[in-house]
């Protein structure tokens, strides 16, 4: 996400020329068309074509990021003059999505060995009745102590949320943690619907800071998102 309220007031972004200003634009719009990793790697020459300046030009931008300490800048191979250029915020980003990609994978494939030893044991269905009552038990003790999340919230769904271009900025508990707190308080139960309309608000530059039931915009983004994470599941 590109915010122009951080762009203009970076101190070190304020000490570099308007080229070097533009040809790191250029570098940044890259690094997204690239996977979002936040990282760049090419000869002078390359990179002085990718962002449509002169190499000269690519060299002092190179030197000047460096400087000025807006980028991190990685020499790969001096024989050949391969650079490696990095903007912190965008790899950190990647980063957290890459590891709640990873947080997801491992729990549906916990579900997926825990449903094919279900399926595979020999009890009777007595047995298998007790079986799940303790279960239910134990997951709802759990649930009380450890304030685990209700099955309309569970941690997959909270993930996918996380997920979201939109929501990258946001700690998505956190949030619901918030919400649940204020409908709780008014003895309204909080819906996946109620939840998404909060993530909304809360993303940077928007006004609101309390949800209301009658913002008929925001609750048709809240039902969009909904909808894209039940055709992704």
């Amino acid at each position: 996400m590109f915010f122009p309220g951080d762009w203009m007031k970076d101190p070190n972004l304020s000490k570099c020329s308007a080229a070097t200003r533009g040809i790191w634009m250029d570098l940044l719009c890259a690094m997204h068309e690239n996977g979002r990793t936040g990282i760049i790697t090419g000869t002078i020459t390359e990179l002085a074509q990718m962002c449509r300046c002169s190499e000269q030009e690519m060299r002092y931008t190179i030197v000047t990021l460096r400087k000025n300490e807006v980028a991190e800048i990685r020499k790969c191979n001096a024989r050949k003059q391969s650079v490696t250029v990095v903007n912190r915020r965008m790899n950190r980003e990647h980063k957290v999505r890459e590891a709640a990609k990873l947080r997801v994978q491992k729990h549906r494939t916990k579900l997926s060995s825990n449903a094919n030893v279900t399926s595979s044991s020999s009890c009777s269905s007595s047995d298998k009745r007790i079986v799940s009552k303790d279960l239910s038990k134990s997951r709802e003790s759990s649930s009380v102590a450890t304030g685990t999340l209700s099955e309309d919230f569970s941690q997959e769904y909270l993930d996918d949320l996380q997920d979201q271009k939109r929501f990258a900025h946001l700690d998505v508990r956190e949030v619901h943690k918030k919400a649940d707190d204020y409908y709780e308080r008014r003895g309204i139960k909080l819906t996946r619907n109620k939840l998404i309309d909060w993530l909304i608000r809360e993303i940077p530059n928007r006004k609101e800071n309390a949800p209301d039931d009658d913002d008929r915009g925001t609750s048709a983004q809240a039902r969009r998102v909904a909808a894209s994470l039940e055709r992704d599941n």
